[in-house]
């Protein structure tokens, strides 16, 4: 039995499921992920909304406004390829490609689709216990949802704690 299929077995005994490393990450480590969250990233990720939000993770909040996965990884690919483009030669398009690459596919029909562990903000400001926004000017930001405490729609401005 494969990892994919365990828990998906109805003849699967609680054993075979919790052997599936795939079905334990998900489904009982997810318990500990706001639903609503991963909803509102899905959301983001199948639509072409922007929205501005804001995070409390550990003590600190993460503030941005929240885009696609696919989004992400398109302003990555731009961001990080930049600097090869003083090079002569194919290395800012290698570079890009290779970053635009960790795009995954679509899940393919009939297939569950699996729940959303990560979110990606843009413009994100980390707020230090002084209210003073690191960096200043704001940068792509990607975080794991289960690290999240909570959250607000609406983001804050750099001026603004």
């Amino acid at each position: 039995m494969t990892d994919s299929t365990a828990a998906s077995d109805p003849s699967a005994t609680p054993a075979d499921i919790l052997a599936d490393t795939g079905f334990v990450k998900q489904e009982w480590e997810g318990r500990q992920t706001d639903w609503l969250l991963q909803w509102f990233v899905q959301f983001v990720n199948k639509t072409p909304l922007e929205v501005g939000i804001t995070l409390s993770i550990g003590g600190g909040l993460v503030s941005g406004t929240l885009i696609s996965h696919h989004q992400y990884f398109e302003e990555l690919a731009a961001d990080f390829s930049k600097p090869f483009e003083a090079f002569d030669g194919p290395e800012a398009e290698h570079v890009k490609d290779l970053v635009l690459g960790f795009i995954t596919p679509p899940t393919p029909a009939g297939e569950r689709e699996p729940a959303m562990q990560f979110l990606h903000l843009r413009d994100a400001r980390l707020y230090s216990a002084g209210g003073e926004a690191i960096p200043s000017k704001g940068a792509l930001w990607r975080g794991k949802i289960a690290a999240v405490d909570g959250f607000s729609m609406g983001g804050l401005s750099a001026n603004q704690t």
